[in-house]
């Protein structure tokens, strides 16, 4: 999906935990395919926390999608002194 050759087709998750470059640029990718449908859903999630629960999105993503809101300049986030919006 990435137009990366699958060098690790057979092995590719015995070590997920360690995040490699090709397992990341796909839940990359599938992060923002979910929020482009959250979007089409009319869903309007404010903050990427709740975003990431109510998709069942794994926890290691939550650092990605806070990216993702801040890019896309759509969330409320209260917190260690910062308010976006």
């Amino acid at each position: 999906m990435n137009g990366k050759p699958n060098l690790k087709q057979y092995n590719c998750c015995l070590d997920y935990g360690g995040f490699d470059d090709e397992e990341r640029d796909a839940d990359i990718y599938g992060l923002h395919l979910i929020y482009q449908y959250s979007c089409a859903q009319e869903d309007n999630f404010y903050d990427p926390a709740a975003f990431i629960q109510s998709y069942a999105i794994p926890e290691r993503m939550i650092k990605e999608a806070y990216k993702m809101f801040e890019a896309e300049g759509e969330f409320f986030y209260i917190g260690r002194s910062k308010i976006h919006n």
